[in-house]
């Protein structure tokens, strides 16, 4: 259950950045302590769940796909702090509706109406 990116915010138009970096088996001392089930699960499987990555002052970073609303948004939050800077994740207000419901915290919408703070 891992992620994509599909949009970056931080480069200029002309400039790829990380678009297309998707998660992958971890290695190292990660992997260490994780299971050949829980590697697999690292891997991005083509799921179509819109989330967006921002900072502590709500700058958009990235958006992405991701295959699963828990480990895989763990997963792109863990990255995108490490990589980036990042500190947490809106949903797609449909995803999110789909998902877990209607939003119980309207002030967690963003101003647009389209992304709900999830993590």
């Amino acid at each position: 259950m891992g992620f994509k990116i599909i949009r970056d915010f931080i480069k200029g138009k002309e400039e790829k950045g990380v678009v297309g970096v998707e998660s992958v088996r971890q290695t190292g001392i990660n992997a260490m302590f994780m299971t050949e089930e829980q590697q697999e699960d690292c891997i991005y499987k083509n799921g179509k769940i819109k989330i967006r990555l921002l900072d502590d002052d709500g700058n958009i970073y990235y958006h992405a796909y991701v295959d699963d609303i828990l480990f895989s948004c763990e997963l792109v939050l863990d990255w995108g702090i490490g990589y980036a800077g990042c500190s947490s994740v809106d949903m797609h207000i449909d995803s999110y509706k789909k998902f877990i419901g209607e939003p119980k915290y309207k002030e967690s919408i963003s101003d647009c109406g389209r992304w709900y703070s999830y993590m």
